[in-house]
């Protein structure tokens, strides 16, 4: 017997641009980021507050491609150039990606 994993339940209509009902319609389309609960979350933003160096951060964001399809992209801020204090972390638009999750994990 094949048992999907949880998925992230569905924002109250009219708060979110997440578009997750018309990727669920969709034959064929990436449900993978669906799979990001909030307990899920929880645990990606410990991951991502622990990171020790570059090395581990781009391997964290490889595994989120690989995992959950979100695409991320980590640059310098744009008053930073030298240190990663002031790093930018942005995602690539996506249907299934709540938008209160982006700002959460950025």
């Amino acid at each position: 017997m094949n048992s999907l994993p949880p998925l992230r339940p569905s924002c109250p209509p009219g708060t979110c641009t997440c578009r997750r009902d018309e990727l669920l319609e969709t034959s064929g389309g990436d449900v993978r980021i669906l799979m990001l609960t909030r307990h899920e979350e929880r645990r990606l933003l410990e991951r991502l507050e622990n990171v020790q160096s570059l090395d581990d951060l781009e391997r964290v964001q490889q595994r989120m491609r690989d995992q959950l399809g979100i695409r991320m992209t980590v640059a310098p801020g744009h008053n930073e150039v030298r240190s990663m204090r002031g790093i930018a972390i942005e995602f690539a638009e996506q249907p299934g990606l709540c938008r209160k999750t982006r700002p959460a994990i950025a």
